[in-house]
């Protein structure tokens, strides 16, 4: 007995390496499919980012002289934004919240509020009437007075944003040098209350230099096109903060803002695991 007790032992010695073995070729393929997703998930940002960041447009401003605006360079705020809001019959609503005028005020301030905290710029809406050095505009305009405001663009900026399928549009005005100067959006009044929300979101978006983001044209004036900008996603929210990191400079051009943008997501990716979201915040 003896001896077969102590044969037991001599195999049971023997097997505990293959046993390890088998343990960390069991786990291997878990481990593999963990870092491929993390991978892949970089990878979709980083492309997501590229086409959100570097997409060409047509101003529609009289004084550029028709000429469309390919991005070969990263454009970005560097100053505070000073935004106005424009209603045809007053000072700034959508006519869907002429009832819930509270209610669209905490939005507008809600979102102002976190667009600052991810791109660290002091953004501020003022009243049209007070005289500030305003840089930022939103026209929210019903059918009949589009074509009063359009009287204040070109043909071929009208002809790009379509004066029938119109929803809503936002676009920056970048100098020479890449800096954002100018910021324009345009939506319609007669939408219902989600779309309106979207519209606000895409266009400011939109001016601050994520010309491509949600990848479509708002056309439907009464569903959203594509996936809700608001709340705004994480994706959003890490798309717009790689935008604003100061690694990124405004005139850095397409390809070296690209690696860093690679560089940027993976870090933030990183820091949103252990810290939540708030790591997106610069203030």
């Amino acid at each position: 007995m003896a001896r077969c007790k102590y044969h037991f032992r001599m195999n049971f010695s023997a097997l505990r390496p293959l046993v390890f073995l088998m343990a960390i070729c069991l786990a291997t393929p878990s481990l593999a499919t963990e870092r491929n997703d993390v991978i892949s998930r970089e990878d979709a940002l980083v492309r997501l980012f590229e086409e959100s960041v570097f997409k060409g447009w047509t101003w529609p401003i009289a004084s550029n002289n028709q000429k469309p605006f390919k991005i070969e360079i990263a454009v970005k705020w560097q100053a505070p934004l000073n935004i106005w809001i424009l209603h045809e019959i007053g000072f700034g609503y959508p006519l869907s919240w002429e009832d819930d005028y509270e209610n669209f005020r905490a939005f507008i301030a809600t979102l102002l509020l976190e667009l600052s905290q991810l791109t660290g710029l002091p953004i501020t809406e003022y009243p049209p009437t007070e005289g500030a050095d305003l840089n930022a505009a939103v026209y929210i305009i019903g059918e009949d007075y589009i074509e009063k405001y359009y009287e204040n663009f070109n043909r071929a900026g009208l002809a790009r944003l379509g004066t029938q399928s119109f929803v809503c549009s936002g676009w920056p005005q970048p100098n020479e040098a890449g800096t954002l100067i100018r910021g324009y959006m345009l939506l319609r009044t007669d939408l219902p209350k989600k779309l309106a929300q979207h519209c606000i979101v895409k266009t400011m978006l939109e001016a601050l230099g994520l010309a491509g983001i949600g990848g479509r044209q708002q056309v439907s004036r009464d569903r959203i096109d594509g996936h809700p900008l608001y709340p705004l996603s994480l994706e959003v929210k890490l798309l717009l903060r790689t935008l604003y990191d100061p690694r990124i400079k405004h005139d850095m051009a397409r390809a070296d803002a690209m690696t860093q943008a690679r560089t940027i997501i993976g870090n933030l990716l990183r820091a949103i695991d252990q810290q939540g979201e708030g790591a997106l915040y610069q203030r």
